[in-house]
């Protein structure tokens, strides 16, 4: 993730929320001083 300035994060709409994989995905890294850019379709 150190390679990253931009984080495009795109995921499905599970009953109005984010998979539980997501949420994994966010609890593991540390995003400081990165743009996340959230999506979903």
């Amino acid at each position: 993730m150190a390679d990253y300035d931009v984080i495009y994060l795109g995921y499905p709409n599970w009953w109005g929320t984010m998979p539980m994989a997501v949420f994994t995905f966010l609890e593991s890294y540390d995003f400081s001083g990165k743009t996340i850019i959230p999506f979903c379709r």
